[in-house]
């Protein structure tokens, strides 16, 4: 019997002494997580229309390629506004943004300033930076059959002065835009003699049946290959410059420097003419995002040729499941910590077994509960994967914003 006794008498100096090793275990346990595989986790979000998913996969993959950590990727989010405020809250760490639209919508200038005058503000303001350009500038542009742009002579907006009688059909908002027909007629002195507003999704489509000449159009897009329609110059700059930047949160770059040499791997290798093969291979031909970028980055030397798509996420399993290994161990010390003492407390005060016993249930319903959770997004995540992509692509509205 003493020696049972002994054995529950713990709570004294023993007791205190097992407390103190086992909370030394957590603190060890503790330490152990960050070091364990030196990977981190990034994540790249984007924009809900077709380049600006072929763009984030693009820096997922380069990022899995060249680098140890894991690649969360969050595209389809919505707007600029809503990425802005992820990447500048922290809910995402890059995403693939345009200058025009971080002038107009994030810093609010009116008119363009230099590349190193917004990357300046944009750090001083909000510890933002952009990587470099990736060469080509999605801007709005007027656009025309080859044939009739052949045949006339057309080259340039400002030509068109001299063809009155072509037929315009633009989309709604261009028509609206304050930077858009509006200010674009009054800077070329234009005064065409039919000009109809139409659904952007069905320009193209008229332009092809003969019922309209000119329409506006986003200079990246790839329906202007399948269509053979030209872009004509915008020789009088009217149009903003919307070149593809990165946009990274400074903090990210400083804690993992790796990623500046990743993200200048891509500098001015995307012109305007490759941007629209890439889109038309998405909104075309329906190949998936994941597959252009795969055979693109291959193509530009910047994967292993003999690298798999599967190497990636083999790497993220791995990294996963220590992560689970690392919260298994401290979830295991931690209820070692509160559990032998509270199990010893119980042995010698039995009144409190049965509030304990509540409290333990309860508890054990929040894993099943967060499992439920989980569950629910996931599903949710699979149903925006497979769906809102292709049907995002005939988005009308400016992508860009």
């Amino acid at each position: 019997m003493s020696g049972k006794r002994r054995g529950l008498g713990l709570c004294g100096g023993d007791t205190m002494n097992l407390g103190r090793r086992l909370g030394l275990l957590c603190v060890l346990a503790l330490c152990w997580w960050p070091s364990l595989g030196s990977a981190g986790t990034i994540v790249v979000g984007g924009k809900n229309f077709t380049e600006s998913y072929i763009l984030g996969e693009m820096y997922a993959q380069l990022i899995e390629a060249h680098t140890h950590h894991t690649v969360v990727r969050n595209f389809g989010m919505g707007g600029t506004q809503i990425c802005f405020e992820a990447l500048r809250t922290g809910a995402i760490d890059l995403y693939p943004e345009y200058t025009g639209t971080i002038q107009e919508v994030i810093l609010k200038h009116p008119e363009q300033p230099a590349f190193e005058t917004m990357q300046q503000e944009l750090s001083n303001r909000y510890a933002l930076t952009m990587g470099p350009p990736l060469g080509f500038n999605n801007t709005y542009a007027l656009a025309l059959p080859a044939a009739l742009s052949k045949k006339l002579g057309l080259a340039a907006i400002s030509q068109l002065r001299r063809h009155p009688t072509l037929r315009f059909g633009l989309s709604h908002e261009f028509l609206q835009r304050n930077d858009g027909w509006p200010a674009l007629a009054r800077a070329y002195r234009l005064a065409p003699a039919s000009i109809r507003g139409m659904e952007h999704g069905l320009t193209y489509v008229a332009i092809a049946d003969g019922r309209i000449d000119i329409t506006d159009a986003y200079s990246t897009d790839g329906k202007l290959m399948t269509f053979d329609l030209t872009l004509l110059q915008d020789d009088q700059h009217f149009f903003p410059e919307y070149q593809a930047v990165p946009l990274i949160r400074e903090e990210v770059l400083a804690k993992f420097p790796e990623l500046r040499q990743v993200l200048s791997s891509m500098a001015h290798r995307i012109d305007n003419r490759l941007m629209q093969r890439l889109n038309a291979r998405a909104d075309v031909k329906q190949q998936a995002f994941a597959d252009i970028v795969h055979g693109f980055l291959r193509q530009e030397g910047l994967l292993d040729t003999t690298q798999d798509l599967r190497d990636g996420r083999g790497r993220q399993l791995t990294t996963l499941l220590l992560e689970h290994l690392q919260l298994t161990g401290i979830a295991l010390a931690a209820s070692l910590v509160a559990g032998l003492p509270l199990g010893i407390l119980v042995a010698r005060r039995r009144r409190l077994a049965t509030p304990l016993l509540a409290c333990v249930g309860l508890f054990q319903t929040i894993p099943s509960l967060a499992f439920l959770a989980i569950t629910a997004e996931y599903a949710f995540l699979l149903l925006e994967r497979l769906v809102v992509p292709h049907a995002l692509r005939t988005v009308t509205t400016d992508q860009r914003e």
